[in-house]
């Protein structure tokens, strides 16, 4: 009988036996028809109003999943892109009189963020293949092997095939205790869901085009207000970061963003004499 006050005992036998099922025949036969629930005793059906056009909606509509990744080097900025989004830290948060505490790319129940994001690397420019841990503080990366280890995972995933050539394969660890000594044994769910708010990151994070209006035209809107509030080193990263595919974009709305960039820097006076 597992003690009442025992908050990790039931979650760690739950995740020592939900270790892949490496069920060959169901992996073999391809894809399946979904299953849709039907609820009983639906007494109406509503029809919903066509979702409105946003960037959001843009990059989920071009999410999917890849099982062909091509054997070409990634650059660092891409990589870096991809940590900063999966976990990366924010502006601290203050609630009330509390002690501020890091905003993380997620939500984590009660802030505790249990979560710890490693990623094994190769073909990165300026960087040696191996094994990393992401500082999210610090936003870099900790070394822990200087090779290549991908043939390593190969026993460890039944769906090597589909990332034996990907530049960067994601391994989300977590410290159970971290949560669970708040939250007991339903901590271990919460560390589940917010892995899942990580991958989704990295996932929409890997699809987003750098050049893509919809895209720039939000962050030319995130600098307007930046430049608002005086945020003057957010402002100036945020600008750094869309310049170049600014520059490069061949959209005819790329014009306008570039002008509505430059009006962002004016005095506020100025702004108001131009409108």
């Amino acid at each position: 009988m597992i003690p009442l006050e025992d908050p990790t005992t039931l979650s760690l036998l739950f995740h020592l036996n939900s270790e892949p099922w490496l069920n060959d025949e169901a992996y073999k036969g391809g894809s399946v028809n979904q299953e849709l629930k039907v609820p009983d005793g639906i007494i109406a059906e509503i029809p919903l109003p066509r979702p409105s056009g946003s960037a959001l909606m843009a990059l989920l509509a071009q999410r999917h999943s890849c099982r062909d990744f091509a054997p070409v080097e990634m650059s660092l900025d891409n990589a870096s892109a991809l940590l900063a989004a999966s976990y990366g830290a924010l502006a601290p948060a203050r609630f009330g009189t509390q002690m501020p505490f890091l905003r993380r790319t997620v939500p984590s129940a009660g802030g505790l963020f249990p979560l710890e994001v490693y990623v094994f690397t190769q073909r990165v420019q300026r960087l040696e293949d191996g094994l990393y841990h992401y500082d999210v503080v610090g936003h870099s990366l900790r070394q822990l092997r200087r090779e290549n280890v991908f043939q390593t995972l190969e026993p460890m995933f039944y769906t090597y095939p589909f990332m034996k050539d990907a530049n960067l394969v994601f391994a989300i660890a977590a410290v159970f205790m971290r949560i669970q000594k708040k939250y007991g044994p339903r901590g271990y769910r919460y560390t589940l869901i917010e892995a899942g708010h990580v991958a989704q990151n990295i996932s929409l994070r890997a699809i987003e085009p750098a050049g893509d209006p919809r895209v720039l035209e939000v962050k030319v809107a995130l600098v307007d207000a930046l430049e608002g509030q005086g945020r003057a080193a957010e402002t100036r990263a945020l600008r750094e970061e869309i310049e170049g595919p600014l520059r490069a974009s061949r959209s005819p709305y790329a014009a306008d963003l570039r002008a509505r960039l430059a009006e962002a820097a004016l005095p506020p006076e100025v702004k108001l004499g131009l409108r």
